[in-house]
């Protein structure tokens, strides 16, 4: 039974000393809220009422006790619970509360706080929902997050009444490298150790439920084994990730990706001059404000790709894993995992039921100058951004693995791109939560679990890389050659930082009045038509004009690309390019040479089911970010 919100709670906690309100701050050195900080440090996790820790920590005054729990009102009761239970007998100084969410744990804890036992007594079982047995705090991937912070000889001690939750665990244990020095089905039939019960337990006992219980000590963790029971068969895979050296300036290494500031010529030229002479992904790439350079400068790009290699520029800092990256925005912190994606489970053609899918239309004509330079790469710098079709934001979630121990880079981007964070996360424990999280989605959402979201046309070309080499190989050299997977960065919809951003449209040499009255006059024809409104706009020489598209069940976007896409070959005077700043449109179309399209915000909640519905939208829909939001090559892998 959930217990009733206690509006007295935070205010009774927040006055206490036994209360500890900024967990975060205190990790790595939490023996120092105590008046004793050289004793033993025991953590309790669910400790709901604090009944049984009170208990234990007025019996044992040469111990530290830390109960954690999520819920406020709950933490409220457990100190009313304690100032009572220590009444008149000593000061409360060795017991703490904190709120916190217990899956999150690796946050708060890590190995300086050397925990000497890990409480967990009567947890949630989630025996009802299968899917949701990775919650159950005596999980494995609980039990690897454990060992992080539990000393070399720590302990967990385990009770419940609950029988398959005991027998699940009787498994989950050796799988994480924990020992069973002792355990029984039945507690208080002559187990012993000393018992705090708590009051679950006395309600549980007065009903003749028998309590079960065990004593697991921290043991070796058997990492080959770990790995082998790790799968990734759904096109979401470790890699092997390279990163430049220590000595390599990593402001001038990282580049924006090559398909920003088309119509921007001071920008590119300024990263030319910024990063002439050294390392950098900039002679890695070609921009695409250059491509009519592109046939003299792609033997530079591939020489340069060689060179790196050999004078070790680059080297393999994560070895069959990931990158978690943390992208310090204008709107905040986003999230992002990099990944190998097989090419075998990506398609761009609509209608596709593979795990990842285009989200936008591709232009088939975009592909090749893109392949070009792939086919005789030994190196891929990616700036492809996956969406992750989760209901959450479980790229953040990931975060408890970001450790210092295991930061990468951390460094400044150049002009004004902000500040990037990479962890690897090659460790058994996050390589297979990785796992069961795409497991999970691949089986929550009918097998949809990627949608292309930046670098479209990048992935297609490396997907059309594959498709021209396959036939030319043997069945086991398929299975495994380099060239069949790409490297990727999957984000979340859901992250409060990655916010959808419309690309407009600029038509060089476009006439407004005609542009406006031939997109009339298309709508009219396909069941639709202008009406006032501020869905779309049309920019020109300080003029514009506002309209609102109605009559169709689809995005605005959508009816405006495919009139452009008619409307452009009859006009053989007019330039399109696409424009991901509002600023940057209204700087163009000063002028009376250039006429601006400005299309509202789309709704990022929808994209997924009108993927589903629709098959693709229209190409260069939205954007994931402003432009200088945009992903920075930086990870690469080897492709040869």
């Amino acid at each position: 039974m959930r217990m009733r919100v206690k509006k007295w709670a935070r205010g009774e906690l927040e006055a206490s000393s036994i209360f500890i309100d900024d967990p975060e701050r205190h990790i790595g050195n939490w023996k120092s809220v105590f008046a004793r900080p050289g004793q033993p440090l025991y953590v309790e996790l669910g400790c709901g009422k604090g009944v049984s820790t009170c208990q234990a920590a007025l019996a044992h005054p040469e111990i530290n006790y830390l109960g954690i729990d999520i819920n406020l009102s709950v933490l409220g009761v457990a100190r009313r619970n304690a100032q009572k239970c220590f009444e008149g007998k000593r000061e409360i100084d060795n017991l703490r509360y904190t709120l916190y969410e217990i899956e999150n744990i690796k946050s708060i804890l890590n190995a300086k706080d050397t925990v000497s036992r890990v409480i967990i007594s009567f947890p949630n079982p989630w025996t009802k929902r299968h899917r949701q047995q990775k919650h159950r705090l005596t999980h494995t991937l609980r039990l690897l997050d454990y060992r992080s912070f539990l000393a070399p000889e720590g302990e967990i001690w385990f009770k419940t009444d609950d029988d398959e939750l005991f027998d699940a665990s009787l498994g989950y244990f050796p799988e994480a490298g924990f020992v069973i020095t002792e355990k029984t089905n039945d507690l208080h039939a002559g187990f012993p150790y000393e018992n705090f019960m708590s009051e679950h337990e006395r309600m549980f006992v007065s009903e003749g439920k028998k309590i079960k219980a065990l004593i697991a000590k921290k043991g070796d963790l058997d990492i080959s084994s770990m790995r082998k029971k790790t799968s990734f068969v759904h096109g979401i895979e470790p890699a092997d990730i390279l990163l430049p050296a220590e000595n390599v300036d990593m402001t001038r290494w990282a580049v924006i990706a090559c398909d920003q500031y088309t119509s921007n010529r001071e920008y590119w030229d300024k990263v030319k001059a910024y990063t002439e002479g050294v390392p950098s992904t900039y002679h890695l790439i070609q921009p695409e404000i250059d491509l009519d350079e592109a046939d003299g400068r792609i033997s530079g790009i591939h020489a340069a790709m060689r060179r790196y290699i050999a004078d070790g520029t680059v080297k393999t800092k994560v070895e069959n894993g990931f990158v978690l990256c943390r992208r310090r925005i204008g709107s905040g912190d986003r999230w992002g995992l990099i990944v190998k994606v097989d090419l075998e489970k990506y398609d761009y053609a609509p209608g596709t039921r593979l795990p990842i899918r285009a989200s936008e239309k591709t232009v088939p004509e975009r592909i090749p100058a893109r392949t070009h330079i792939r086919r005789g790469a030994t190196l891929e710098c990616p700036h492809v951004m996956l969406l992750l079709n989760d209901d959450k934001d479980s790229i953040a979630g990931l975060k408890k693995y970001a450790t210092n121990d295991k930061l990468l880079y951390d460094f400044q981007l150049m002009q004004n791109g902000g500040h990037i964070s990479g962890y690897a996360l090659d460790e058994p424990e996050s390589v297979s939560e990785i796992s069961k999280l795409i497991e999970r989605i691949n089986g929550e959402k009918d097998g949809f679990i990627c949608a292309v979201g930046d670098g479209n046309h990048s992935l297609a070309a490396a997907k059309s890389c594959w498709v021209e080499l396959k036939p030319k190989l043997g069945a086991d050299e398929r299975r495994s050659h380099p060239m069949r997977y790409a490297l990727c960065e999957i984000v979340s919809p859901h992250s409060e930082a990655l916010i959808f951003h419309p690309i407009h449209r600029v038509v060089f040499g476009g006439n407004a009045e005609d542009m406006i009255d031939s997109f009339g006059s298309w709508l009219g024809s396909h069941g639709m038509r202008l009406a006032e409104g501020n869905d779309i706009k049309f920019i020109c020489a300080g003029a514009e004009k506002s309209f609102a598209v109605e009559g169709g069940d689809c995005i605005t976007v959508s009816p405006l690309q495919n009139w452009l896409d008619e409307y452009l070959p009859l006009h053989s005077g007019c330039d399109i390019d696409y424009i991901h700043d509002s600023e940057e449109l209204y700087r163009l179309c000063g002028g009376p040479s250039a006429v601006g399209i400005m299309i509202g915000v789309m709704d990022k909640s929808k994209l997924f089911d009108t993927i589903k519905s629709q098959g693709v939208l229209p190409r260069k829909a939205f954007s994931m970010g402003k432009a200088d939001e945009k992903r920075f090559y930086l990870e690469m892998r080897r492709i040869k």
